[in-house]
């Protein structure tokens, strides 16, 4: 949601349990203008709120990707980019946050990368040193000593990642399978860009209601696996990105209509606390998330299935069988006769 909306739009999401209080909203809204002036962005655009068991961290976003959190709605800190090492360990980790950002999470390292293994090959062998007859002695003695202490347990080298990094894994990942706009909003010009489009009038009742008429605002993934007929159906202007009817796992989205305010919510099972919003025949829209940062893996067991299964059909097999030869056998008494 861009924050110039942000006081007035975040109504339309009462609707659905998500918005925040005005109070907080006012002072994120003063915040996020000082971040855009400091920055020089164009645009600043809130993200959410993601709580955790003892705090809670308010997310934003720069028009650069640069991605920016804060614990108290006036000061914000801009998260770094997750390393390519990191995202195996950072898979693993399931439940909750902490809401501390200095808060450490410790792994068994299990194996070192290319790099640490190509420098420990080309390192240089350690030199020998001349051994004397006393060191000799010394060294039977502490071997002795060795022998009958008690064997220790071997210890695995341990790696460490602070919340703040866990953060910034979460925002990339939600936001690659969020991030949903109205189909028009945002438009592809002649260099290859994306932009919004000032021409953009919403949708109507009819068409807001469909997922189809929503897409990801990100780079598209299944778009280049269609087939050519159907990229020839497409325009390449409006259709570039990929739409939520096609999200595995289906029916992952739900689309409600609120009458009070005339405006359609979607929410997300994938990730719940995010949803979105659009008011037909305007170009009103946007979105945000309220949750605790887990996503929905079971998602797909607890979606029921919408294929009937045939039920099988008990077939007597002697009364047909027999009646087919008694009336074969008649009928040839019958010709013989």
């Amino acid at each position: 949601m861009n924050h110039t909306h942000l006081l007035n739009s975040h109504s339309f999401l009462s609707f659905s349990g998500y918005s925040l209080p005005p109070l907080h909203l006012t002072s994120i809204h003063a915040s996020l203008k000082t971040l855009k002036s400091e920055y020089r962005f164009k645009k600043v655009t809130f993200l959410g709120k993601l709580n955790g068991v003892n705090g809670f961290y308010y997310l934003a976003r720069g028009d650069d990707e640069r991605n920016f959190y804060s614990v108290d709605g006036v000061t914000w800190l801009q998260l770094e980019k997750v390393e390519q090492w990191q995202t195996q360990y950072l898979n693993c980790i399931r439940g909750y946050f902490m809401g501390d950002a200095s808060f450490e999470y410790t792994f068994d390292k299990e194996h070192q990368t290319d790099d640490q293994d190509e420098q420990d090959q080309q390192a240089p062998p350690p030199q020998q040193e001349q051994k004397s007859e006393n060191d000799d002695d010394e060294e039977e003695q502490e071997a002795n000593e060795d022998e009958d202490a008690e064997p220790k347990k071997p210890t695995r080298p341990l790696t460490s990642i602070k919340e703040e990094v866990r953060l910034s894994y979460f925002l990339e990942a939600m936001l690659f399978d969020t991030s949903v706009v109205p189909r028009g909003a945002f438009v592809k010009n002649i260099q290859g860009a994306i932009v919004q489009n000032p021409l953009f009038e919403g949708l109507n009742q009819t068409e807001a209601a469909k997922l189809k008429n929503y897409v990801h605002l990100r780079e598209a993934v299944r778009l280049p696996h269609k087939s050519d007929l159907e990229k020839d159906q497409l325009s390449p202007a409006f259709d570039f990105a990929d739409t939520l009817d096609e999200d595995v796992p289906t029916r992952s989205w739900t689309v409600q209509y609120d009458q009070t305010y005339g405006s359609i919510v979607g929410k997300s099972l994938l990730w719940p606390g995010y949803v979105f919003y659009h008011i037909p025949e305007s170009n009103t829209f946007g979105s945000y998330y309220v949750g605790n940062g887990c996503k929905n893996y079971d998602l797909c067991f607890m979606l029921r299935s919408t294929t009937s299964v045939p039920t099988p059909q008990i077939v007597e097999e002697d009364a047909p069988a027999v009646n087919i030869v008694n009336k074969a056998s008649n009928d040839d008494d019958e010709e013989e006769d």
